[in-house]
């Protein structure tokens, strides 16, 4: 009994985190410096030229707030827990779900193996995820004296150059991660998850388009 008890309790709170994940992927769009920030990147001379728009420092900041959710595994939202989520229901999905979870991922490591910014300046060698790490949680969020060095080490003249290749990253991942949204709510508006304390998805479907997620709660 107790173990069928925290088997569904499990369940409920899985479908919380999916629900959750919905709610912070519309907050992530709701946020500024989303709505203003768009980037292209073309191949020059055997590397890549990025072409970004310039946003106002305080609304990365505030936007790098809602994008750690889905990096930090101790997040109950990162991808890694929401994609595990999916995967742990794949013998109830349909055949073409579980072909677009496969491929999102296939398609996430081709980008990264195909397209890679690296700075290098004094034995230093930043890759694009690092340079994310380095930004996010040695510059913005935390004091990690490790690293922290690593920041200061970068020249005056290479900073732009620097925080355009993190923020192409970052434009990159949250592509990524809005690519799960449709998944996650097939899952919940078919059902395949016990409401929790969010309750379940109304009126729903399969239009990922809404801005705002129809809640029902239990009374």
């Amino acid at each position: 009994m107790s173990q069928k008890a925290n088997t569904q309790a499990d369940l409920k709170q899985r479908s919380d985190v999916l629900i959750l994940f919905l709610l912070r992927l519309q907050e992530l769009e709701e946020r500024e410096y989303h709505k203003r920030f768009t980037c292209s990147i073309s191949k020059a001379d055997g590397g890549y030229v990025i072409t970004s728009d310039e946003v106002e420092e305080e609304y990365l900041i505030s936007y790098l707030a809602v994008v750690r959710q889905f990096l930090l595994h101790k997040e109950c939202i990162c991808l890694k827990n929401i994609r595990q989520i999916l995967y742990d229901l794949r013998s109830k999905l349909p055949s073409g779900i579980k072909a677009q979870l496969d491929g999102l991922q296939a398609k996430w490591e081709k980008w990264m193996v195909g397209v890679r910014f690296q700075f290098t300046e004094s034995s230093v060698d930043l890759k694009n995820w690092e340079l994310l790490d380095l930004w996010l949680h040695h510059r913005y969020f935390h004091a990690d004296l490790k690293k922290l060095h690593l920041f200061y080490a970068v020249p005056d003249h290479a900073e732009a150059t620097c925080r355009q290749a993190m923020q192409t990253y970052v434009h990159a991942f949250v592509n990524h991660v809005l690519a799960h949204r449709a998944l996650v709510v097939s899952v919940l508006s078919k059902g395949l998850l016990p409401p929790g304390q969010f309750g379940s998805l109304n009126n729903l479907g399969d239009n990922v388009t809404l801005r705002r997620l129809i809640i029902s709660r239990p009374s």
